[in-house]
Formats: C-alpha cells, structure tokens, sequence
C-alpha cells in the first residue's frame, strides 16, 4: 500500500459517479469523533477534494471549526480508498458548483440540489484494493448484540484494530444495503472468544441519526426545546 498526496486519473473516475459510499470523518468540539456518510466526495484536481453540500447536518459545522478530516470511498465494484484532508472553503458558485448539480442524482431531483461545495486540501490518499468480503462473512463485520452493545470481526483489518486499546472512546457507522444509517459512540471493551472467532464489543452510549431531512441525536434523548426565535 502506497501513500500518496495527490489523485491518480483511475481515482478521478472512481470518485466521480454519485453512485458510490463516502464516508468522512471530523472531529466535534469536545473532541469526538464525527463520521458521516457524504457520497458527493469527489476528486476536484489532483490535489483537491470537493463535498457538495444538498442538506445540513453537523459534519459540515465541524470541520469548519476543527479542518483535518479523514475519508473513505467505496465503488460500486467494492474497491476501497482511504485518506486525509484539511477543509480550506466553500462556495455556492463555480465550476464544481455547476458539475455537481448536473450530475443526474441532483439536476433531476425535485427536492434537493447541491447548494454548497466544500474544498478540501488532500493530504494523503492510500488504496486498498478491494474490500475483504471474504473475511467479513459470515459476520458482515459489524452486527447488534443487543439493544446496548455492537460486536464486529477482527479478521478485516486486523493489524489496525488490534492497534485500538479497550477502555478507549470510538464511533463506528452503520449502512445497510438500503442506505439507511446511523452513526454511535461508545466504550470499546476489547476483543473476547465467541465460538469459533474473536469479536470487538463496544458498548453504545450515544446515537445520532444521519439520514436527512432530520438529522440528530436520537439517544441519550434530547429535551424538547420551544421554538421562541421565528
């Protein structure tokens, strides 16, 4: 695996299509991780990324107060790319302005088109070829144990997760195949024997729902506050 700071031409193709999972990753004000699923990335120049913006949540919000963020894309032919970037600025007009809003998925939708771009300097970019499937079934990695607890298999990215300490705060998110997510925080507890495998536990202390038009935290439950400003 290579570690690069600019885009390849194979990557500018990848990252094109709108029909692909982008996740990124920031961090938030008390200094917790935030990953949300944002399939606008794409590969503006050889050193830039682009994210176009279609509705508000937080990610947005927080890599303007803290810049260096992460990211990941997966095609559709499940090859996987991982990196770094620091958020610079965002425009409401311009050349990208105008490719992500004639891209299908937004020029003929009705409800939503991209209203913003952020611009983003990459920093470094790795690929990782396809992803394991092989050694995420039967377990598809990341599955609930129960209301309270997520457990995931270590055999994907082994030499990583290993790296992360139990006791230790981290977040992990969720997509199904019909692009439903969720995002939580919780307490790693360390990988332990079930059967014939090891798997992480985390336990859950915080859920956010990403998916528009409402985004926000779902549990812990939040006090209803009345609207006073119109």
């Amino acid at each position: 695996m290579m570690i690069r700071n600019n885009f390849t031409q194979e990557e500018f193709e990848a990252f094109a299509p709108a029909e692909k999972i982008g996740l990124v990753a920031c961090i938030n004000p008390d200094g917790n991780i935030h990953v949300t699923l944002i399939t606008s990335i794409m590969a503006a120049n050889p050193g830039q990324v682009t994210l176009g913006q279609f509705s508000t949540g937080l990610s947005k919000y927080y890599m303007q107060l803290n810049p260096d963020v992460g990211f990941l894309v997966m095609s559709m032919d499940k090859r996987l790319w991982r990196g770094k970037a620091r958020w610079t600025h965002k425009q409401s007009d311009g050349p990208e302005y105008e490719i992500y809003n004639n891209l299908p998925m937004f020029r003929y939708n009705a409800y939503f088109g991209i209203n913003t771009v952020h611009y983003l300097d990459l920093l470094e970019i790795s690929s990782e070829g396809k992803i394991p499937m092989a050694k995420i079934i039967p377990v598809i990695q990341c599955q609930a144990a129960d209301s309270r607890r997520l457990v995931f298999s270590s055999l994907a990215f082994q030499d990583e997760l290993q790296e992360v300490t139990p006791e230790t705060s981290i977040g992990i998110f969720g997509l199904n195949l019909k692009m439903q997510s969720v995002f939580v925080r919780g307490i790693f507890r360390g990988f332990k024997r079930y059967r014939w495998t090891n798997l992480g536990v985390l336990d859950i202390d915080w859920v956010y729902n990403s998916m528009p038009p409402s985004h926000g935290q779902i549990y812990p439950e939040s006090r209803l506050e009345p609207i006073t400003d119109f």
